[in-house]
């Protein structure tokens, strides 16, 4: 138990804000460190084929692509099926104990199996013989290679099994597999924003803790790394029942605190000392984040991230619904400096402006540029970005043209030659990460996630990156 005494009064959305940006390491304080140490310090990166773990580790600590590739082939960090059996890049350290804690959701799939007529004893043996393929292989094999080289072995479940999810039995035995430490999934190019991926066998130590250890291990984490988090949250995040959350937090020795808005938080004593201590800073911090970063992933609280004056009004009343497109999908390369305003469209070529409304500005100018959607492969990306200017949609190549602006190595912007307002991106070694912003000054972060789109960075951060000069500004 802590000394240290909170007021009430004091625990503001806007300390709490500066706070949780603190504890991600968002504030400069990350600066330096390895890939291992931010993903130990800021949390585990979620990873789901894009580019939020070399954004996660870029915003913290100036990591590149190259050098985060070479953490993942030397094994320093690794994507691994953990809490609630969804993949996160951990650091070596936590690859034994993190896929403990996710050994339950490698299990589940057992249900299905068993109302399709599948017996435990026919995946123990798919496994051993997955296995025994691995080791026999100088190459990691995908699941094609896999099922052709196994034959008969992989059972199809046909149509009954596809409706519930489970075409054949293979993915169950290699789930199994990897949750035990004895195979790993690598990526097919080794890089992180992809999602093809091949086998290859492992042999992982066992973590040395029983399950109840493990799981006050991954609570002591998850509060280190939000700074604080209600007891819904945590069981978001861990999937944890009510009695082992209750368990873990008491082995830990979490305290609960009272927020001026009266929320109930769960905090570990230490940081307890340090949030009574604490101090907003002055000064503006801006970092380019994916949707999916932990800042917002760990607690499933994006508007407790926006102040108060970004949240009210109209800001998030879609006004009208996008059904226009331009006549192709412009390809974004190199620089990055193609642009088209109003075009919606999904990797296949279908039309999905339905869920991509706009957004009305808010009172302190939120942005109005978005992307729409975005993928990363190889040296090229294909965005798609809708606009609303002032009610009407812009079509035209007149309203679509884009001024091309170099903020800094790496950065580019645009400008509109109507409304002045800021488009760009980022290229980072074949990475393309799309921002937007309302007028000069303002930025966003990337609308991966529709909960997301529209955010004014400037709310989510408590000064601007070196080299930082936006068109029409002085440094």
């Amino acid at each position: 138990m802590t000394s240290a005494v909170l007021s009430t009064q004091t625990l503001t959305p806007e300390l709490l804000r500066a706070w949780a940006w603190h504890r991600q390491g968002l504030d400069g304080s990350l600066s330096g460190k390895t890939s291992e140490e931010v993903l130990d310090r800021a949390g585990w990166a979620r990873s789901v084929g894009g580019a939020n773990p070399y954004l996660t580790l870029f915003a913290r600590a100036g990591i590149r692509r190259e050098q985060v590739d070479r953490d993942v082939a030397e094994l320093r960090i690794h994507e691994l099926p953990t809490a609630r059996g969804c993949t996160y890049v951990l650091g070596r350290n936590d690859f034994a104990w993190g896929l403990q804690v996710g050994r339950d959701a490698a299990v589940a799939p057992f249900k299905v199996l068993a109302r399709l007529g599948v017996e435990r004893g026919e995946i123990t043996l798919l496994e051993e013989q997955v296995l025994h393929t691995l080791l026999e292989s100088s190459d990691p094999m995908d699941p094609k290679q896999l099922r052709d080289e196994l034959g008969e072995s992989v059972r199809s479940l046909g149509e009954e099994g596809k409706k519930k999810g489970a075409s054949t039995t293979l993915p169950t035995a290699l789930g199994l597999l990897q949750a035990d430490g004895r195979i790993r999934r690598v990526p097919v190019n080794g890089r992180l924003d992809q999602q093809r991926y091949a086998y290859t066998s492992w042999v992982l130590p066992p973590s040395g803790l029983d399950d109840d250890a493990a799981r006050a291990l991954l609570i002591e984490r998850y509060l280190r790394w939000t700074g604080g988090a209600t007891f819904k949250q945590s069981q978001w995040l861990t999937g944890f029942t009510v009695a082992q959350s209750k368990a873990a937090l008491a082995a830990v020795g979490a305290v609960e605190v009272t927020t001026a808005a009266g929320e109930p938080l769960w905090m570990l004593p230490d940081d307890v000392e340090h949030l009574s201590a604490f101090t907003a800073p002055q000064e503006e911090q801006i970092q380019l984040l994916a949707g999916t970063d932990s800042l917002v992933l760990l607690r499933r609280n994006s508007a407790d991230m926006l102040a108060e004056g970004d949240r009210a009004g109209r800001s998030w009343t879609p006004r009208s619904r996008c059904r226009r497109t331009c006549p192709t999908t412009r390809s974004w390369t190199g620089d990055g400096s193609s642009g088209c305003g109003n075009t919606i469209r999904a990797r296949n070529g279908s039309q999905h402006g339905r869920s991509t409304s706009p957004l009305r500005p808010s009172p302190s100018g939120s942005m109005r540029w978005r992307a729409g959607s975005a993928k990363t492969s190889g040296t090229s990306a294909r965005s798609a970005w809708t606009r609303r200017h002032r009610g009407k949609n812009a079509s035209t190549p007149g309203q679509c043209q884009f001024i091309k602006r170099t903020l800094v190595s790496g950065w580019s912007a645009s400008v509109h030659p109507e409304s002045g307002e800021l488009a760009g991106g980022l290229r980072e070694g074949g990475i393309h990460v799309f921002y937007a912003a309302g007028r000069p000054g303002t930025a966003a972060i990337p609308a991966r996630s529709r909960r997301l789109r529209g955010l004014p960075l400037r709310s989510l951060a408590p000064s601007r990156p070196t080299g930082w000069q936006l068109p029409g500004q002085s440094q």
